[in-house]
Formats: structure tokens, sequence, C-alpha cells
């Protein structure tokens, strides 16, 4: 294509000149699509606004149809020739109009939006497919733009939009800014579910990433950031708990596993300590400082019981309360404290408590207030719905058999996930799939293969009880 037709082309975008259609935007049917403060209108010719009839009337005379009373903006003087190959949406309504309208009249192509900030961004979505160029560039009004061409089924600006926004993210950002992270945060709630469309769990898994990466090298002093329009400021722990969404899902993702552990120590502490860090069951948030640990063994023993401070152990399940802390030799709790902390953990609320943490505090022990008083986390996981793909290797599988005998006649071989974890993890556990093959038998087994990680650094109850 020639640089003076994609010139002209671009210059007709809102233009009257070749136009033979015009695009009216109007507020959607759908209230779940609505702006809170957009009410329904009704669409009968006696509740119209002012003016609406004349219009009506006018554009009945120009062949055109009725205004629709909640019609919202100005219309705009489109080309069908330029939306038809551009836009799905557009297309479909051209062929329906062509089929059931009188010939020669001017279609009217109208398209829903929630509320008024959507037309600028179905503005946005319609001019690329003049220009092939967005008019945006915030992640506000990028999601915006995305949300509606998605919709308009605009060829090519999806990806537009989600060039933009891995940008804003930070990717192969040099140097490291946060700027970008806080943006993204303040829009959060405008980005799409993974499943909305072909592109989105690309473009979300990319931002966190990037919003991940971003955290991980942020070493500074500074623990609240200036969200968009300097109203409202933002503390760290809620950008990490955003960016790092759950305990497990992080865990179960080596590439996030691995950037926690790159966090500083006074990062580390903001998350643990953020109520909008969400979890599966406290015994993961355990796990996951046993991961930073493992990854950062030189740490200070005054920064290692801080940081144990913040883990909300009157939240974590009875297997790891009683099972698995005991054995954490690492953790600044004695065998003499279990049984203290057992005890205190059972009894509820009131002046008995209380008796018992004085005579604890009476003692020496200093126990964090999370320990013992800490609300659960939120109850969720980042990766919810989505799935964890495993397989066997065929060559892994060929070589099993083959060692199959009468005095050796099962086998058993580990998967292998997609993702390059060795386990998904759940409320602290290490799961994997194992099969199980016999020589004897037609079918194989497929087991679910429950373990505790080994960054957890168990001690053998012996050992632990010698400790006391």
């Amino acid at each position: 294509m020639s640089s003076a037709f994609k010139c002209f082309l671009a210059g007709l975008f809102g233009s009257e000149e070749c136009s033979d259609c015009v695009v009216r935007f109007c507020l959607s049917k759908d209230v779940s699509d609505r702006c809170e403060a957009q009410p329904m209108e009704d669409d009968n010719a006696a509740e119209q606004p002012a003016g609406a009839r004349e219009a009506n009337a006018a554009s009945a005379a120009d062949g055109g149809a009725p205004v629709d009373a909640t019609a919202i903006g100005e219309p705009l003087p489109a080309h069908s020739w330029v939306l038809r190959p551009g836009s799905s949406f557009f297309k479909s309504q051209l062929e329906r109009w062509t089929a059931e309208q009188p010939a020669g009249s001017k279609p009217v192509l109208k398209v829903p939006v929630g509320c008024a900030e959507d037309v600028g961004h179905a503005l946005a979505a319609i001019r690329y497919i003049y220009t092939g160029k967005l008019s945006v560039s915030s992640a506000a009004d990028l999601l915006g733009a995305r949300r509606l061409a998605c919709y308009l089924g605009v060829e090519g600006a999806t990806e537009a939009c989600n060039a933009g926004l891995l940008s804003i993210s930070g990717v192969n950002a040099k140097p490291p800014s946060m700027a970008g992270v806080v943006e993204l945060f303040a829009c959060r709630h405008l980005l799409p579910a993974w499943d909305d469309d072909p592109t989105a769990a690309a473009l979300v898994d990319g931002i966190r990433s990037a919003c991940q990466e971003r955290l991980a090298a942020y070493k500074g002093a500074v623990t609240e950031f200036t969200m968009p329009g300097g109203d409202v400021n933002v503390p760290l722990g809620e950008l990490l708990a955003w960016a790092f969404c759950g305990a497990p899902s992080v865990l179960s993702d080596p590439a996030a596993d691995g950037r926690v552990g790159s966090l500083s120590a006074a990062a580390l502490e903001a998350l643990l300590n953020c109520d909008a860090f969400a979890t599966d069951n406290e015994a993961s948030v355990l796990l996951l400082l046993a991961e930073w640990l493992d990854a950062n063994p030189s740490t200070a023993d005054d920064v290692k019981k801080r940081l144990c401070g913040c883990i909300r152990l009157c939240q974590l399940s009875d297997v790891y309360l009683h099972g698995v802390l005991p054995r954490l030799q690492w953790f600044p709790l004695s065998a003499p404290e279990l049984p203290l902390l057992f005890q205190a953990l059972k009894m509820p609320e009131g002046k008995g408590r209380e008796r018992l943490l004085a005579c604890v505090a009476e003692s020496g022990y200093i126990w964090p207030a999370a320990w013992i008083s800490g609300a659960p986390r939120p109850r969720t996981r980042g990766d919810a719905g989505r799935t964890h793909e495993w397989s066997i290797a065929k060559a892994d599988l060929g070589t099993a058999l083959r060692k199959l005998s009468e005095s050796d006649p099962t086998v058993w071989l580990t998967s292998n996930f997609a993702s390059g974890a060795d386990n998904v993890i759940s409320n602290g556990f290490a799961l994997k799939a194992e099969v199980e093959v016999n020589r004897d038998l037609v079918a194989a087994g497929v087991y679910l293969v429950c373990s505790l990680p080994a960054s957890l650094k168990l001690v053998p109850w012996a050992d632990r009880q010698r400790d006391s």
C-alpha cells in the first residue's frame, strides 16, 4: 500500500468525505456493562430528551434510522468500505442492514458502550482501522481501547494494545522503574480475566511477570508510591501482593518463585505483612518464607527472626502446626515454647488466654502478634481455574519398559510439568503425578503423590527433642 493512500485513508477518520454510513454510540442494555452512575433510560418517544424527536425526523428524512434515546456522544461519519474489512462487528451489522433496510438508505451502525468514557475507547479502536496506530497511551485508556477492540473485532488493535501495556509494565526497561507497576496497579480492575479472549492469558501473565521483575529489582528505601492523580499513595506491600498473586500459585511457577527469592528482605517483609497477600492456607506462606531463606542462606539471624514474625501461626493447618512447625529448626520457636503456643491457640479470647500470654511473656518468650492473633489472609490463588499440564517423555517410558523383568516387574515414572515446575503447591504440600507400570497388568496406574518440600529442612523428631 502506497504512503499516499495510507495518508488519505487516515485522513478519512471522522470525515464526511466519501462517508456512506454513520457510527452511533448508545448505552448498553446489559446492566453489567454500565458504569454505576449511568442509569438506563427508556426508549419510548414520550421520554426522549429535548431535541430527540426533531433529530429523529431529520434522520428519517435523510433515509436513516431514528436516533436512540440512549445515544451517547456525537455520531461518527464513517465509510463502509473501510469498516467492513477492518471489523467483524461492523461487517455483520452492514450485512444485516443491506438485507433488512430499503435500498439507498444510509446505514447506522450502533456501538453499545457502558458509559460516556467508553466512547473515547471505542473511537480509539475505530481510528485504528483507519490509521493502524493507537491514539491512546495510558494504561487505563489502553485497557479500555483493548476491551472495545475485542468487542468490535478490530484486527491487530488488541495486539497493539497488548504491546503498549507490556511496554508500560517495563518489559526490558533500563533502568528499572516502579512508575509502570504503580500505573498498572491503579487500573488492575480493568485487566481482562485470563480466559476473556485468546490473547488475555499471555497479556496478564506478561504484565505480572514484568511487574514481578521490577519489584524484585527494587532495593530502594521508599515504601509508599504515589498513584496516578497524586491523591493516593499505595504501600509497597500491596504492589507486591498484586504482582505475586497468591503464595501457592507463586510457588507453583518456577519463574515467579525465583523472583520472590530475589526480593530484598524489606520487600519480603512488606509482602508477608500485607493483608491482601492471598493464599490457600498459611502453610503455603510459611513454605514461601522457607524457599526465600533457602535462596538467601546468608540472611542475618535478626532479619530471619523478623521475617518469621510475619507468619500467622494461628492460621496454620493442623498438619503444619503440629507436624511441621515443631521440626523447623530454623524457625525461632524453641521446643519448650511449642506446648504453650498450642495451648494459647486453642483457648478462646478472654481473661484465661490473657493470663497465659502474660505468663509466657514473664518467662522471657516474646511472641509477635501475628503468631497468635493474625487475621486469615484472602483465600484464593492466582492460577485458579488454569490447567497445570504434565507429561512423561516417550523416551523415558521406553527406557522404563525395557527394564521390566520377572524379578523387577514394576517401575515408577515421575511426570514433568509443562511450566518446568517440579511440583504444584497446595496447602504447603508438593503435588506431582506419577505413573506405575507393571509388566503383568494391561493398564498403568496414575497417582497424585503428596510430599513436603525439601526447602523446609525438616529435622527428625528425635533431634528436635534433644534440643529441648
